[in-house]
């Protein structure tokens, strides 16, 4: 019976700990997208919540972590939402579609948010804001890559893609990447211009052209 206490206060504990994790980096986020990372302290950010900074200490060491945790948590959410539309589709080729454009659309949302990030580059630093949106792009797509290669196997194998050889399938999958994450670099650079999503599903027409039977 004491063994079940004490699992269920580990339980309680960890519960508490991910909803207060969860809540500082919302805090995070909505007060960068307002006044930016460099403007905010973490005197700001833990009045925001009502707490202390050694509430904040508890969970992260500094001001910089719970911007990176924060970026990760974005990344994690982004993915929840593509697995949702994937889920959606019952083809390789739908598949292919909906991953771009929910991408997309994730990185549209956060538009705001890298705008405020954007504009407090620090070059004399190894690790500034922009860095770090930069580098958390290019992990995503390091991992996209292998998800976009089994998703056209999975459209060859049900018929809605040709097939293709090993070598075409890696440099297909790559390509389709490169071009969403080249999208996503002119949002992070501030040269988007609102025609992101009409040249993807452009790109996305052609392609389908050129590997549907």
């Amino acid at each position: 019976m004491r063994k079940q206490v004490n699992a269920e206060k580990v339980s309680d504990n960890l519960s508490r700990e991910a909803q207060s994790r969860k809540e500082i980096l919302a805090t995070m986020r909505s007060l960068v997208e307002r006044y930016g990372y460099s403007k905010i302290t973490l005197d700001d950010i833990a009045k925001s919540l009502g707490k202390t900074k050694g509430f904040l200490y508890y969970y992260y060491p500094d001001k910089e972590a719970i911007l990176e945790a924060a970026i990760e948590a974005e990344s994690i959410e982004m993915q929840n939402e593509v697995d949702k539309a994937l889920a959606l589709e019952t083809t390789g080729l739908a598949k292919i579609r909906a991953f771009v454009l929910v991408c997309h659309q994730e990185i549209q949302k956060r538009q705001s948010i890298l705008s405020q990030m954007r504009n407090e580059i620090q070059p004399d630093k190894s690790r500034d804001t922009l860095r770090l949106l930069l580098d958390k792009s290019g992990e995503l797509m390091k991992m996209d890559s292998p998800l976009i290669k089994a998703l056209l196997q999975e459209g060859m194998k049900d018929g809605s893609l040709r097939p293709l050889k090993g070598n075409k399938i890696e440099a297909l999958a790559y390509i389709i990447s490169l071009m969403l994450h080249g999208i996503e670099y002119d949002y992070i650079m501030g040269n988007a211009d609102g025609h992101g999503e009409k040249r993807l599903r452009l790109a996305l027409e052609a392609l389908e052209h050129g590997i549907a039977p």
